[in-house]
């Protein structure tokens, strides 16, 4: 019996260490279960950068299946206010961590990044 719980134990520190570490998602998960929120202006947060191409941004977001974006109200996203000339896009991740991420952009390149997560939202 000692076995089998040490064994069960071991494969959850594996699972939980791949999940919040090295999985395409850790990034994600840590947010998820964290309650994470926050914005950024220079480089970058799961997988987008500040400065690339919305295309790629777009399509990094479809390829982990976040469903497809919405505009927001104009100069506003999780809080923070940007100007009328910039366009902020929200996904949303649906899946156990519920959350939201706002990728901002102006003439088709990525200039701000915020995002919210915490179980049971949005």
């Amino acid at each position: 019996m000692k076995i089998v719980a040490f064994c069960l134990g071991l494969a959850a520190i594996l699972f939980l260490s791949y999940a919040l570490g090295f999985s395409r998602y850790a990034d994600f998960n840590r947010s998820g279960i964290l309650g994470s929120n926050g914005h950024v202006v220079t480089g970058g947060k799961f997988g987008i950068e500040v400065g690339e191409n919305y295309k790629r941004a777009e399509a990094v977001m479809m390829s982990l299946g976040f469903e497809n974006p919405e505009l927001t109200k104009a100069g506003s996203c999780h809080g923070y206010d940007y100007g009328k000339d910039l366009e902020p896009n929200l996904w949303f991740d649906n899946s156990w961590r519920k959350g939201t991420i706002c990728i901002v952009t102006s003439s088709d390149k990525v200039r701000h990044i915020s995002w919210s997560y915490g179980l049971g939202f949005p």
